[in-house]
């Protein structure tokens, strides 16, 4: 099956959601945020874990070496018996207050710190349990009812006391983590808050930013080809900014540039076109209409027809000159020999009548133009030459090169014209006075003028009633390579 997609032209896709860039631009900033401050607060997280950790490890490893350092001072040792120990430890030692201790002997709880515990596990059967079937020294975590807690089992001997002792000291995880769960908890609290100013903000300036964009496109949505005057300002009070925004306005109104010139093309083609074109089909449809049978009648018509047919084609072709002047490549410089340029015109202007042809001057050197369409434009000269001098007049071709202007011209010795007469001679159809039935199609200086703008220059008519007339070709100067 052929690809129905028109070359040329790039396929969007339909719109995500039916959602505006707008919305869209917000919903990825604000994605992108949550995941930044998610990341933050995971990575915060991992940190208090670790933190936790090692607190708990120091508390609990302090723990053991103050029950070894009381066992070895003065008091510890002036005691006979376990139970005599314990209680002087705890008597003496102030517990963590994230913690707790508590002695037992021989598995039996007999006394605890002072501070009361977020959770008694010196009653809580399942750790007592726990103690009991675990190996002196021991450490391990406990679930409680104030949550993970940390233990160490201490084991305690004293010298001729046969009994086993031993200190349980308890550290509670939530206890210690609560200033970082804190902290934590501040920067969750402030990415919150951080990513719902930034949606905000980000609404805010979305907007401005787009808001060139809806510009765009409202001016767009206002262009047809009736009306491609419309353009966006790239400057100044209401306009798109600088950047990329305003990169992309003088990119459109490019656009809007080149379609408004070739719309216009458009437009005066079809109005040149209709408007030539309709007096010779005009004479053709009376001639075929009125055509009599005898075979004299029918030669005339078909001769007639057909004068009309190739007049009808030089309008066509004249008129397809003229559309082709406003788009680019209608002239390719190139380097040309001013030289071969103008005897190489003057020898097929000879053709053109029999009037006495002459070469006024003759430029040497080259220059970057277009010889093909010069040749044209001098050519077109010449036929209107021919067109307005009697047969026994003068026609002269020459070129003159100065410092920044390259001349060509083409005058005779024709009737002439009065300064009225020359206004708007280079309009298209327009014919001077004593030529309005010249096989002419009134394109010709027209198109004469076009050649001359393509390469930056004009056409200029010096002329007076009866003194002949000179067109002269006014380029400006363009070294060649």
């Amino acid at each position: 099956m052929a690809d129905s997609r028109r070359p040329g032209r790039v396929r969007l896709g339909a719109r995500s959601g039916n959602l505006s860039a707008r919305v869209r631009i917000i919903g990825a900033m604000t994605a992108l945020l949550t995941f930044a401050f998610a990341c933050a607060v995971g990575v915060s997280a991992h940190t208090l874990a670790t933190e936790t950790d090692e607190l708990v490890g120091e508390w609990l490893g302090h723990s053991a070496a103050s029950v070894s350092a009381y066992a070895h001072s003065p008091a510890g040792r002036a005691e006979t018996s376990v139970d005599g120990l314990l209680r002087g430890y705890l008597h003496d030692t102030d517990s963590h207050p994230t913690g707790t201790q508590f002695s037992m002997i021989d598995n039996v709880p007999q006394g605890r710190s002072a501070v009361e515990p977020l959770a008694r596990l010196d009653q809580d059967p399942k750790f007592l349990e726990l103690l009991r079937s675990s190996p002196s020294p021991a450490r391990g975590k406990f679930r409680t009812p104030a949550g993970l807690a940390d233990y160490a089992v201490i084991p305690v001997k004293v010298q001729g006391d046969p009994r086993q002792g031993s200190i349980v000291a308890v550290e509670f995880r939530s206890a210690v983590a609560e200033p970082m769960i804190s902290t934590v908890g501040t920067i969750a609290l402030a990415g919150a808050l951080a990513i719902v100013a930034g949606g905000l903000a980000s609404w805010v300036i979305a907007g401005r930013v787009l808001a060139p964009l809806r510009l765009v496109r409202e001016t767009a949505d206002s262009i047809n080809e009736h009306d491609l005057h419309a353009r966006i300002h790239s400057a100044g009070k209401g306009s798109v900014g600088t950047g990329d925004v305003a990169a992309l306005t003088n990119t459109f109104n490019g656009m809007l540039d080149r379609l408004e010139t070739a719309f216009a093309s458009r437009k005066q083609f079809v109005d040149d076109a209709g408007h030539e074109l309709r007096t010779p089909l005009t004479v053709i449809r009376g001639h075929l209409e009125t055509m009599g049978e005898s075979a004299a009648d029918r030669q005339e018509t078909i001769a007639l027809v057909t004068d009309e047919l190739d007049r009808m084609t030089r309008i066509v072709n004249d008129v397809m000159v003229l559309a082709a002047s406003d788009q680019p490549g209608f002239v390719v410089r190139a380097d040309t020999s001013l030289m071969d340029l103008l005897t190489d015109t003057l020898a097929k202007a000879r053709m053109l009548g029999p009037q006495h042809w002459v070469l006024d001057e003759l430029a040497e050197g080259n220059v970057r133009v277009d010889g093909q369409r010069l040749t044209q434009a001098l050519m077109q000269l010449a036929a209107n030459a021919v067109e307005h001098t009697p047969a026994d007049g003068t026609i002269g071709m020459g070129s003159r090169v100065s410092a920044d202007k390259v001349l060509l011209w083409v005058r005779d010795t024709g009737r002439g014209m009065s300064e009225q007469e020359q206004q708007g001679i280079f309009t298209r159809f327009s014919k001077a006075a004593g030529a309005q039935h010249s096989a002419g199609t009134g394109l010709g200086l027209s198109i004469v003028k076009h050649i001359a703008q393509a390469h930056g220059g004009t056409v200029l008519v010096r002329s007076s009633q009866g003194a002949g007339a000179t067109f002269t070709l006014e380029l400006p100067q363009e070294e060649s390579t």
